[in-house]
C-alpha cells in the first residue's frame, strides 16, 4: 500500500502516531487513539457524516501552480502550499467545532475539507495542553486507511503548534478531548488555512522571478546607476505586500563609511545594510531606557581591494562613520522623487555580537551572524521618531504557515520588500531560515533586514543568498539567521525578565500632554509650538530638499540638521544672489546649476547641528489658526498666524462674507514646528470678518483641512 505521509511544517512536535486499515478494524485497546473513532462512540460521533466546519472554495490548481511560482527542493517533498484566498484567521477552536458530551468527558471535533485541492492544511496556534486532556488529528487516505496522531495522552507531548497538512485527501479532522472533572478552562486558536494545489516540483526551465521592473532610482544613498533591482517598493499596490506594509516602520537603513589612508593614497569603503528595531520583552521599553536594533555581524567586516579584511568592531569608536536612517522609503510606488530619509543623530554602540561573519567560511553560522546595537537616545526622546518596534517570540512553535516577508535596502536604495508566499519551516534547532522568494530577490544591502512571519513577528534576519540573487534567476533563494537561536544570545539585553515575547509597539506621547496639543503654552515654558520647556527642544528641519526653481530663489537662507539637497528640475543660472546653506552632515547641488560672477554662495557644515536634537515627526498634521489679526505695523499680530506641527506644506484661501476670494497662497512650505505667518491682511477692511480654508500636509502626504473665520482689527 502506497502510504502518503502527513506533512507537518513549523516544528509540530511529533506525538504517538499509527497507520491502520479500515475504521471498523480498530480496537478500543489500541491507545492512544482519537476518541471520535473509538467504536464505543460510533452511535454518538460519526465524523464522516458531519458537515464541514470550513469548506474551501473551488480553484483551478494549474492556475495556482503558475501564480505561486517557485521551485522546491526534493527534500521538501515537492509540496507547494499556498492560499487561493485569505482564509479565515484567529478562530477559537471550541466556538467553531462540533461538541459531543460523553460518559468520560467532552469532545470537540473540527472538520476541514476541500473539493478541488490536493490536500488541506490547518494552522494551529502555539498550544500547551492541560494535563489530562488530549488533542488528535486524523484523515482517511484514498484506500480508506487511516492516519492519526495524538498528543497529551498520560501527560505526553503537551506542547505543540504548527501547520498540519493532509496530503492526497480532501478532509482533515482535529479533535480535542477534556475528561470530566478537568478544572482548567482551555481553548486555542485555529490561525488559518492552507490549500495544497500541487504535488510536484515545478518546471525549472521557466523563469518564475517576480518583478515590477522597478530599478534603483530614487534612493539618495544608493550605489551608482547600474545596480538595478527587481524588488518591489513597499507602497506598490499588491495585496500580499499590503499585509506586511505597516512593518516597514520597524526597518532602519545602516550605512558605514571607512576611509583608509596610506602613504600614497586613500581608499573609501562604504557598506550598505539594514536592521530592525526590536521591542523589549514583556511590557516594552521604559521611557528612560535606550532602544535597540538587531542587524548582522558581517556589516562590520569589510573586504578590502587587496582581498584582506577589516574588522570595524575592533577599532576605536570614531574610526569610521556610522549612519542610521529611518523613513527611507518612497511615499508612492516607484516614485522618482529623490528620497533621503531621516537620520538618527548620535553614535550607536554595539551591545553584543556573534562570532561568525564570513559566509565563505565553512564554519559560518547564520545564527552567529548578528549584532545588537544600542541607540544613543532614551525612549522618551526617541519616541518622536515615530518608528515601530517589532514584536517577537523566543520559541517559534508557529513560524509562518502563510509565508513570510523580508525588508531591506538593496545597494543603499529606498526600502524594498521580498515575499515568500509559501509556508516557512524551521526545523528544531536549525540555524538557517530558508526562503524562496516569489516576489523580489536577495541583494546586497538587504543583509540585517528583518524577516517577518504572517503574524508580523520577527523570525529571522537576512544573512546570505544561497543561489540566484539577480532578477533573471528562476530560483531566488536566500537564508536568514533563526531568531529563536539568536534570542538565546541577546536575551540578557532584550528580555532580562524572561518574558519570552514582545508585541510590536509604536511609542508615542511619552512627553507631557501639553507637548502634543498644537498650542504654544508659554506659561508652561514652551518656546515654540509643542517644544521647549519640559517638551522636546524646538529645532530646525531634519532635511531640506529644494527641488524647484521657485524653492531655490525664495530660500536665501536654508538650515537643516543633516542634509540639504538642491536639485531643481530645470537648469538654473545664479547671478548676483547671496545664498546661505548650513547643515550638519551634507550639502549637495545638482549638475544643472551654474553660479556666475556676482553670485555668493556660503555653504557650511556644522556637526554641532546634529547633536542633542530630535527630528520633526511625521504625525498627523496639527494646525490651529488664530481668530484675529491686527495689521497696524506694531509688530504684534500684523499677520494671521497658524500654530502647527508636522506640517511640511500648506495652502490658505481667504474669502469675504459674500464668498469673493481675497487671497490664495498656493502651496507654501514649512521647515519647522512653530507659529508661522500665513497671511498679511494689510489690504483687508478693518472691523470685517473673513473666512478661511487651510489645507496642510505632513511628510507622508497626509492632509488635514481647517475652516473658520477671523476678525481684522486696527
Amino acid at each position: 500500500m502506497n502510504k502518503r505521509i502527513l506533512n507537518i511544517f513549523l516544528q509540530l512536535l511529533i506525538g504517538t502516531s499509527i497507520v491502520v486499515g479500515q475504521q471498523n478494524s480498530l480496537e478500543e485497546e489500541i491507545i492512544p487513539i482519537p476518541i471520535s473513532i473509538i467504536s464505543k462512540y460510533k452511535d454518538v460521533i460519526n465524523p464522516e457524516s458531519l458537515k464541514s466546519n470550513f469548506l474551501s472554495n473551488s480553484y483551478n490548481n494549474d492556475s495556482l501552480y503558475q501564480e505561486y511560482n517557485k521551485d522546491r527542493d526534493p527534500e521538501w517533498n515537492g509540496f507547494i502550499g499556498g492560499f487561493g484566498e485569505a482564509f479565515e484567521q484567529d478562530m477559537w477552536f471550541k466556538k467553531v467545532s462540533y461538541k459531543f458530551e460523553l460518559d468520560t468527558g467532552t469532545v470537540w471535533l473540527y472538520k476541514a475539507a476541500t473539493l478541488t485541492g490536493k490536500g488541506v492544511g490547518i494552522a494551529l496556534d502555539s498550544i500547551t495542553l492541560p494535563e489530562g486532556s488530549q488533542l488528535s488529528y486524523f484523515y482517511y487516505e484514498d484506500d480508506e486507511s487511516l492516519f492519526y496522531e495524538t498528543h497529551g495522552y498520560e501527560g505526553v507531548d503537551l506542547t505543540l503548534g504548527g501547520t498540519i497538512f493532509s496530503s492526497g485527501c480532501k478532509e482533515l479532522y482535529i479533535e480535542y478531548f477534556e475528561p470530566k472533572g478537568l478544572l482548567t478552562k482551555f481553548d486555542f486558536k485555529i490561525e488559518g488555512w492552507n490549500y495544497l494545489f500541487a504535488e510536484k516540483v515545478k518546471d525549472s526551465s521557466v523563469n518564475y522571478a517576480s518583478s515590477d521592473d522597478s530599478s534603483l532610482k530614487s534612493g539618495r544613498w544608493r550605489d551608482s546607476p547600474g545596480n538595478e533591482g527587481c524588488n518591489n517598493d513597499i507602497n506598490c499596490y499588491n495585496t500580499k505586500i499590503a499585509h506586511w506594509r505597516e512593518m516597514a516602520d520597524a526597518v532602519v537603513y545602516i550605512k558605514l563609511i571607512y576611509v583608509e589612508n596610506t602613504a600614497s593614497s586613500s581608499e573609501i569603503y562604504i557598506v550598505h545594510g539594514s536592521g530592525v528595531f526590536l521591542n523589549k520583552g514583556g511590557e516594552g521599553y521604559a521611557k528612560d531606557e535606550y532602544p535597540m536594533i538587531l542587524t548582522v555581524r558581517h556589516l562590520f567586516h569589510i573586504k578590502k581591494s587587496n582581498g584582506s579584511y577589516i574588522d570595524l568592531t575592533s577599532m576605536r569608536n570614531r574610526a569610521y562613520t556610522k549612519q542610521l536612517r529611518i523613513d527611507y522609503k518612497n511615499d508612492v510606488c516607484n516614485s522618482t522623487r529623490v528620497i533621503s530619509g531621516n537620520r538618527i543623530s548620535g553614535d550607536f554602540s554595539i551591545l553584543t555580537m556573534g562570532n561568525s561573519y564570513n559566509s565563505h567560511d565553512l564554519a559560518y553560522s547564520a545564527s552567529e551572524d548578528f549584532a545588537l546595537l544600542q541607540l544613543p537616545k532614551k525612549m522618551e526622546k526617541f519616541s518622536r521618531y515615530g518608528v515601530l518596534f517589532a514584536g517577537w517570540e523566543s520559541v517559534l512553535l508557529i513560524n509562518s504557515p502563510r509565508g513570510a516577508a523580508s525588508f531591506g535596502h538593496p545597494y543603499g536604495d529606498v526600502m524594498k520588500i521580498c515575499i515568500d508566499n509559501d509556508p516557512i519551516s524551521i526545523p528544531p534547532g536549525y540555524e538557517y531560515l530558508p526562503l524562496y522568494f516569489d516576489i523580489g530577490v536577495s541583494q546586497k544591502g538587504m543583509s540585517g533586514g528583518p524577516v517577518f512571519n504572517y503574524q508580523k513577528e520577527v523570525i529571522g534576519i537576512n544573512a546570505t543568498k544561497v543561489d540566484g540573487g539577480t532578477c533573471g534567476d528562476n530560483r531566488t533563494r536566500a537564508s536568514a539567521g533563526n531568531f529563536e537561536l539568536i534570542y538565546d544570545k541577546i536575551q540578557t539585553f532584550i528580555d532580562p525578565n524572561y518574558k519570552c515575547y514582545a508585541l510590536s509597539k509604536a511609542y508615542s506621547n511619552l512627553t507631557p500632554t501639553h507637548c502634543h496639543n498644537c498650542i504654544q503654552d508659554v506659561s508652561l515654558g514652551e518656546t515654540g509650538v509643542d517644544c521647549g520647556g519640559d517638551c522636546l527642544p524646538c529645532h530646525i528641519p531634519t532635511n531640506a530638499n529644494l527641488q524647484t526653481v521657485n524653492e531655490f530663489i525664495r530660500s536665501n537662507s536654508v538650515n537643516a540638521r543633516y542634509d540639504i539637497n538642491v536639485s531643481p528640475s530645470t537648469a538654473i543660472e545664479v547671478n548676483n544672489i547671496t545664498k546661505e546653506f548650513k547643515a550638519g552632515d551634507e550639502i549637495t547641488f545638482s549638475n544643472n546649476m551654474t553660479f556666475n560672477k556676482g553670485a555668493t554662495l556660503n555653504a557650511k557644515i556644522e556637526s554641532s547641528m546634529v547633536e542633542n536634537d530630535t527630528p520633526r515627526s511625521c504625525d498627523t498634521p496639527c494646525i490651529s489658526v488664530a481668530n484675529v489679526t491686527t495689521p497696524n505695523g506694531d509688530g504684534i499680530y500684523d499677520y494671521l498666524v497658524m500654530s502647527q506641527h508636522s506640517v511640511v506644506m500648506y495652502r490658505i484661501v481667504v474669502k469675504d462674507r459674500w464668498g469673493k476670494k481675497k487671497y490664495d497662497s498656493g502651496n507654501q512650505y514649512i521647515l519647522e514646528d512653530a507659529v508661522v505667518n500665513i497671511y498679511d491682511a494689510q489690504s483687508l477692511s478693518s472691523g470685517a470678518v473673513y473666512t478661511y480654508i487651510v489645507e496642510a500636509w505632513n511628510c507622508s502626504n497626509e492632509k488635514v483641512t481647517e475652516t473658520g473665520s477671523f476678525h481684522v482689527i486696527r
